[in-house]
């Protein structure tokens, strides 16, 4: 159930940022549409004035003028200031009168008897030029109307663009990433194979062993083999089991507040109980201050990523280690802790490193016997919303930091 929420989330998810996109696009082509629709006058008042010339109070407009206007399908007007008209060129009959004070202001920011114009101050008074009835919205904005036309024609065609695109790409890329999610839990199942085979091989050949020799003294150590490689085996399987409860939401792993460094203590003792050889030393300091911090967390997993991080340094360091377990709080925010779980062993690869630190907790299972452990470590944390990265202490070892949130 969970999966299925988290799927719908993310195609949710997918919605919302198509949409964002679409709209930043819708409002770049209209911005675009609109500019290039947008119409001014082609010239300037002056133009014509400059063509404009006075004889005894007499106006007449020379032929480029005349020729400029009746192009554009324009026509203009010279007013007094008194609201006489000086002279015109191609005013309709119906704008021939006298034009008062509230005339003015009237058609200075919209229109003349619907007419929209464009009025400029001149030395005579004001110089009017006009356009046809129906070829520009006056209003705030002055758009051509033949583009608002075009634009409603084409609105329903948008519309079922953006429909179809707010569809279709939110699932193109919620397949792609489910596909890629199921090629890399094919690995990682595949590489979860390759770890049970090595232990389950040694287990049948030191068991054939045994059958065939029943009285030879070093049955006791083939049968120690056994008993190592079988809780090894089981260990992978209560991994994969966990893991697979994470993945899709099955387990029901109930959180509850718990004391950090009684837990602590209580793993690294059962390791020393396991330990009948000395080859791994453990180092735990918790400082007086962070003795009875509390966590909200679920027990058995937190145990679990302890123990992964504790098998993680004896798994890979069979000659043996110091293992080092330290808690130390977050000097950056005050209700986290720092859990750090090093050794001086061999470490690992930047190769690897590179790998394990990746968001991706898939990714992780193409690295043989580090995968199964480690990717539970990342979604034990990524289920407690904690923070966990991988690196190689100086001058060797490997370690490992997961920043717990402290109940409040």
């Amino acid at each position: 159930m969970r999966r299925k929420e988290r799927n719908a989330a993310h195609f949710i998810l997918l919605v919302i940022v198509t949409a964002f996109v679409l709209l930043i696009v819708n409002l770049l082509v209209f911005t675009g549409l609109f500019a290039k629709w947008k119409e001014d006058i082609p010239f300037g008042s002056q133009t014509i004035m400059d063509n404009l010339t006075e004889d005894q109070g007499s106006y007449s407009l020379s032929e480029d003028g005349k020729a400029a206007l009746v192009q554009n399908d324009l026509f203009a007007m010279l007013i007094s200031q008194e609201g006489h008209i000086l002279w015109q060129e191609r005013l309709p009959e119906e704008l021939e009168k006298e034009y008062t004070l509230q005339d003015v202001a009237s058609f200075t920011r919209y229109y003349l008897n619907d007419y929209p114009v464009h009025t400029y101050i001149v030395p005579e008074g004001l110089f009017i030029i006009g356009s046809q009835k129906h070829t520009t919205w006056k209003y705030t904005l002055e758009y051509n109307e033949g583009m608002i036309r075009q634009f409603m024609r084409q609105m329903p065609i948008i519309l079922l663009i953006n429909i179809a695109l707010l569809i279709s790409v939110p699932l193109f890329i919620q397949r792609k990433w489910l596909r890629r999610r199921e090629e890399e839990r094919t690995e990682w199942i595949a590489g979860v194979s390759h770890d049970i085979r090595t232990p389950l091989t040694l287990i049948l050949g030191n068991a054939d062993y045994i059958s065939q020799n029943p009285n030879n003294p070093s049955v006791t150590g083939k049968a120690d083999t056994i008993r190592r490689q079988g809780l090894r085996i089981r260990a992978l399987v209560a991994n994969l089991n966990t893991s697979s409860k994470l993945d899709f939401g099955m387990g029901d792993y109930k959180k509850s507040p718990i004391n950090v460094g009684s837990l602590i203590r209580k793993t690294v003792t059962d390791f020393l109980n396991r330990d009948p050889d000395d080859k791994f030393g453990f180092t735990l300091d918790i400082p007086d201050d962070l003795q009875n911090i509390t966590t909200v967390a679920n027990e058995e997993l937190f145990q679990r990523m302890l123990e992964n991080l504790i098998n993680n340094s004896i798994r890979h360091n069979p000659d043996g280690c110091e293992i080092s377990i330290e808690l130390a709080a977050d000097r950056t925010r005050s209700n986290r802790c720092v859990l750090q779980i090093s050794d001086n062993g061999q470490g690992t690869s930047a190769e690897t490193l590179k790998t394990l630190n990746r968001r991706s907790i898939y990714k992780v299972g193409k690295l043989s016997e580090h995968g199964i452990g480690l990717r539970l470590v990342k979604q034990i944390a990524k289920f407690h919303a904690w923070k966990v990265s991988f690196s190689n202490n100086e001058p060797q070892g490997f370690s490992t930091k997961v920043i717990l949130k402290l109940q409040r």
